[in-house]
């Protein structure tokens, strides 16, 4: 790498740690200290109420979020030290991918992920821990490329073990666009899942299902075209949308059982299976929160650094307009914290309930922009692999 572009590279990564600091403890992030606080002093990390009065922010992670709880007893700032060293760590790869980039080029990765304002807000400044899942994606990504199914399967389920979601995304690396099925990372990521909650069901017992409870019940938010329509009493308790609600994760799996489908039918690329499948489930979700896509843009940015002029590369920057959308949606949320109490309260609650218009406006022009590359035909599958 030439001296300029280390310097950069440098000074983008000392950045991105001092942010955190300096911000200290705001947002989900102080929710996140009192559950870790909890976990260290014995309680049950799962109880929904505490003392009788229930808890504004219960516990809706897996049991890998409690590795944090020792950092957090020894300094409220090391938790959100270890999401800043992600985001390190996400841009070393990066870079790594690249080769040999020189400044332009660094400069132009790191504002596709780390200094995305949707990552600088989400992870620097809340410290929310979508960082965790999009780092181990990213590197389950380069693992996968490189023929380490295994690794890869591993590396989804330690993700899917710290925020559940990622688990799906195993779905998407099953074919290599060569018409053959190969199950061996969902095989590994189902199997050490499952190794990994009964491990924790053995101490914890049942409230480790808390989360999936709490998941399942939780109403629309923010980029969900659920929520625009739950903005309208008689959508909002019509029987129609109750059924939407609380079929929801049911819609999500089928919705990524779908894309896996025609990706391996399709013969597509596995680099933009696994772009569209992410993206697919996040905007199925009936809860759009905006961190989520954290692990999109992470893996959108992986696909460009390593492929910029293959088909994937071009699937990916296709879809740059729809990452600019939600790092203005998250600035937006973020500006209005301090005109209001609260977020997207005010003026600026239009965006709380119609931010999904244009989201998916984006969304449907970044599909209909790259279609030839999305849409083909299906054909006859040649085989199985494991």
């Amino acid at each position: 790498m030439p001296p300029t572009a280390r310097l950069l590279a440098w000074t983008v990564a000392l950045a991105l740690p001092v942010i955190a600091l300096a911000v200290g403890l705001t947002h989900d992030h102080a929710d996140y200290l009192k559950q870790w606080l909890m976990a260290a002093e014995g309680i049950d990390p799962w109880i929904t109420a505490l003392g009788g009065r229930e808890l504004a922010a219960p516990n809706a992670y897996g049991p890998l979020h409690l590795l944090l709880a020792p950092l957090a007893a020894w300094h409220p700032l090391l938790p959100k030290s270890v999401f800043a060293l992600c985001a390190v760590l996400a841009f070393a790869l990066l870079l790594a991918e690249a080769g040999r980039p020189d400044a332009r080029r660094v400069l132009y990765l790191a504002l596709l992920f780390p200094l995305a304002p949707l990552v600088v807000i989400a992870v620097l400044i809340y410290g929310i821990n979508d960082i965790v899942p999009a780092l181990l994606t990213m590197v389950a990504c380069s693992s996968f490329a490189r023929n380490r199914r295994t690794t890869a399967g591993i590396l989804l389920a330690f993700a899917g073990l710290y925020k559940f979601y990622p688990l799906l995304f195993a779905g998407f690396l099953t074919s290599r666009g060569d018409g053959r099925l190969d199950l061996r990372v969902p095989l590994v990521a189902a199997a050490v899942f499952a190794v990994g909650m009964a491990a924790a069901y053995a101490v914890w017992g049942e409230s480790l299902l808390t989360p999936l409870r709490f998941g399942s019940d939780r109403p629309p938010k923010m980029l969900s075209i659920l929520r625009l329509f739950y903005q309208f009493e008689p959508l909002k308790t019509s029987g129609w949308m109750e059924f939407l609600l609380a079929k929801n994760s049911l819609f999500v799996l089928a919705t990524a059982v779908l894309v896996a489908l025609h990706g391996w039918l399709a013969r597509l690329d596995w680099e933009v299976t696994l772009l569209i499948g992410i993206l697919a489930v996040f905007a199925v979700y009936k809860v759009g929160h905006a961190q989520f896509y954290v692990t999109w843009i992470g893996v959108q940015a992986w696909i460009i650094a390593r492929s910029p002029d293959t088909t994937p590369g071009r699937v990916a920057r296709g879809f740059l307009p729809l990452a600019a959308i939600l790092s203005l949606y998250e600035l937006l949320y973020f500006a209005s914290g301090f005109t209001h109490d609260g977020h997207l309260g005010g003026p600026w609650y239009p965006l709380r309930w119609g931010g999904s218009v244009p989201f998916l406006l984006t969304l449907g022009w970044c599909v209909w922009q790259t279609r030839e590359q999305l849409f083909r035909p299906w054909r006859r599958p040649s085989g199985l692999r494991l």
